[in-house]
């Protein structure tokens, strides 16, 4: 997970008390499909006891947003969700001690943030957010944090050409289990089966773990059996989608996801990042199925008809 030594890996994050009385988040690393903008409202909205549609997560407006890094390295959930929680947590002090202005409470701490509020559980009086945010100027609705990544202190001398990125403090982990069907008239290879299981922090959205891990799948059928990115002199020779093949749903089979919760400590809610981790198992679960089936000692992906056939060839010699 995230850059590793030799490159600093931070993201600072941006919280703001609408006029309204709900929040926006801004983000500057984009969402390309791996579910971060609901995972970081749903962040947001359990640190500050409010319901998620009180948070609009703004992104990737580099021009509002403060720098957060990359959408790579599996590291968007774990650094931003840190400065995420950062801000939050600056974001309720601020509240309560403006609420205790307006509730004329001398202990601002003994203040609680509900729904849509700040109670004072003492007296039972509240004031709602809205009302809050009236009198406030917007530089003062507004909490800025940045969280870096710790990095290993003391790398051992086997990575000393590795300048950049090398050891990484944090890992995710994860299994792949595949099966195929090889046809011995064509030679063409059908994956039948397909789990997937991920050990990456704690799962705070398990529907969230199985999209990624689904869609993490396909993806990684198609390096194994399909998408051949050939390339000449310099250019890939496939000039359109026409003539580059990717699996579509027939390709396919159910693929079933286990999600194993291994808290990290130093993780925003014990979380770890997943975004890539899912693509790396069908691969090789692919080749080794391939092996048991027709003893085909795969090199490269992706696995063509012809190897298939020439394997089978050999074990019939």
């Amino acid at each position: 997970m995230g850059y590793g030594r030799g490159l600093s890996d931070h993201a600072a994050a941006k919280l703001e008390l609408t006029r309204q009385g709900t929040f926006r988040i801004f983000n500057s690393v984009p969402d390309m499909g791996q579910g971060n903008a609901a995972a970081f409202a749903a962040m947001a909205a359990k640190a500050l006891n409010q319901p998620e549609t009180a948070f609009a997560c703004r992104q990737p407006d580099t021009r509002l947003c403060p720098p957060a890094g990359s959408s790579s390295a599996s590291r968007t959930t774990y650094t931003f969700g840190n400065a995420l929680l950062g801000a939050c947590r600056a974001m309720a002090a601020k509240l309560r001690h403006r609420a205790a202005l307006a509730l004329l409470c001398d202990e601002p701490d003994r203040l609680v943030l509900v729904p849509g509020a700040v109670s004072d559980p003492a007296t039972g009086r509240a004031v709602p957010l809205a009302v809050l945010a009236g009198f406030l100027t917007r530089d003062d609705r507004i909490c800025i944090d940045q969280h870096a990544m710790a990095v290993v202190e003391n790398p051992p001398d086997t990575g000393r050409e590795f300048r950049i990125g090398f050891p990484h403090r944090f890992y995710s982990y994860g299994a792949c289990l595949c099966g195929v069907e090889a046809d011995v008239l064509t030679g063409r290879v059908r994956l039948v089966r397909c789990f997937l299981t991920v050990a990456c922090g704690r799962t705070f959205s398990l529907a969230g773990v199985e999209q990624q891990l689904q869609g993490a799948a396909a993806q990684g059928a198609g390096l194994a059996l399909f998408e051949d990115l050939a390339v000449e002199d310099g250019r890939i020779r496939a000039g359109d989608m026409s003539a580059y093949l990717i699996p579509t749903a027939v390709d396919l089979p159910d693929t079933d996801c286990l999600a194993l919760n291994d808290d990290e400590p130093t993780g925003p809610m014990g979380l770890k990042g997943m975004g890539e981790i899912g693509i790396h198992g069908p691969g090789p679960a692919v080749a080794q199925a391939l092996k048991d089936a027709v003893g085909l000692c795969a090199t490269r992906l992706p696995v063509s008809p012809q190897e298939v056939l020439a394997a089978l060839e050999d074990a019939i010699s």
